[in-house]
């Protein structure tokens, strides 16, 4: 016997292969605040400019654990996302996201500048340091930079900045600090 939920479910299944639908990766990390293009955003200033590729490593995907492991797909969208932003500040933003990885160990977002290098923890999480490579520094080592404001917890029901505090700290030179929200919205526009 099926389900409300059964039946819902074929319902849906249906309507995406008439209307030809097809899940885009970028849209659900979005929808799930899982997008490090927001902390650059918020980190680096609005986007003026995005240029990037895209790609599918293999034709077919399996499932590798849960319910509906050893499970064999298609493979219908992009798989892997290479981009460079332009920021209206002339930053420019090198962005890779992909699922065709088996493991990295790359750091989740570094800003390198004239001045040094600041190597900004996993926006997702809230958690690790921020550290500073300063240029022209006697040793060699990255510094932890202390955090100014607590850190939100990562499990509040409260909404939380994309990145942690770094959002409340762009009023110098006359520009007007920009909220986590026109940030949200703004790497949207770019990452769809």
């Amino acid at each position: 016997m099926a389900t409300i939920a059964d039946v819902a479910r074929r319902r849906v299944q249906r309507s995406m292969v008439e209307l030809g639908y097809h899940p885009n990766a970028g849209a659900k990390a979005l929808a799930g605040r899982r997008s490090h293009i927001t902390a650059l955003v918020t980190l680096l200033g609005p986007v003026r400019k995005v240029v990037g590729m895209t790609s599918a490593s293999r034709s077919e995907r399996t499932v590798g654990h849960g319910p509906r492991a050893g499970t064999t797909f298609p493979v219908e969208v992009a798989t892997h996302v290479a981009g460079v932003l332009e920021h209206a500040s002339g930053a420019l933003s090198t962005l890779v996201m992909s699922f065709d990885v088996w493991a990295a160990g790359l750091p989740h977002i570094e800003i390198y500048g004239t001045e040094g290098s600041l190597s900004v923890p996993d926006p997702n999480h809230f958690d690790g340091p921020v550290r500073l490579f300063r240029a022209g520094a006697e040793t060699k080592d990255w510094e932890d930079v202390p955090v100014r404001v607590p850190k939100p917890d990562s499990r509040s029901t409260s909404p939380a900045p994309p990145c942690g505090p770094l959002p409340y700290r762009r009023t110098r030179a006359g520009r007007s600090p920009r909220t986590p929200a026109a940030d949200t919205e703004e790497a949207k526009e770019h990452a769809l």
